[in-house]
């Protein structure tokens, strides 16, 4: 990535969060910004060179974790030139976590969610990725429960109405055991 692709990734990022932020970008949000593509460098250069790039997204309690990782390496064993890759791998990820996470989802290629509850940061996620310029590039991962009970009470309003812009879409899988969500994985272009 040279100087000028991360120029504009910062551009694009900033033109769009100064038009859905509800509050104006300060100068440290910008500075923050140019940190976060220019000092993590590697991971936003394996992103726009890989010839397929995903970024994984999900809970990571321990039992979900596990699923992420399965989910990520099915996606980047796939081909020689993918890159699939989890948040947590990006470096210092935490630290100006909602500019990073914006970055990387406007210049990866898709965003795959992995999707067994609505607890954690994952639902903000969801909530980014339900705008239509991002939900096209999205697909979701969404564990079954066996009953409408059990589904209620892993999964909210907001969260369902995501899915349901999803599954209009045709983008969004259902899986209830992990060879199945291996499968639905592989059903992701």
């Amino acid at each position: 990535m040279d100087g000028d692709d991360r120029l504009e990734a910062v551009d694009d990022v900033l033109e769009t969060l100064e038009t859905t932020a509800d509050r104006s970008l300060t100068p440290e949000d910008v500075q923050a910004l140019k940190r976060a593509v220019f000092e993590d460098h590697d991971a936003f250069t394996r992103v726009l060179y890989s010839d397929r790039s995903y970024f994984v997204i999900g809970s990571y309690g321990d039992e979900e974790e596990t699923r992420l990782v399965a989910v990520r390496d099915v996606l980047d064993e796939r081909r020689s030139n993918d890159h699939a890759f989890l948040m947590k791998e990006v470096p210092e990820f935490t630290t100006n976590f909602a500019l990073k996470f914006h970055v990387l989802v406007r210049r990866v290629d898709t965003v795959v969610g992995v999707f067994e509850h609505n607890r954690g940061g994952h639902e903000w996620e969801a909530g980014a990725l339900s705008h239509p310029p991002l939900r096209k590039k999205t697909w979701a991962l969404k564990r079954a429960y066996d009953d409408r009970e059990a589904e209620y009470a892993a999964f909210d309003a907001m969260i369902a109405h995501f899915f349901e812009l999803l599954g209009e879409e045709g983008r969004l899988l259902e899986w209830s055991s992990e060879p199945e969500l291996r499968e639905r994985t592989e059903s992701i272009p």
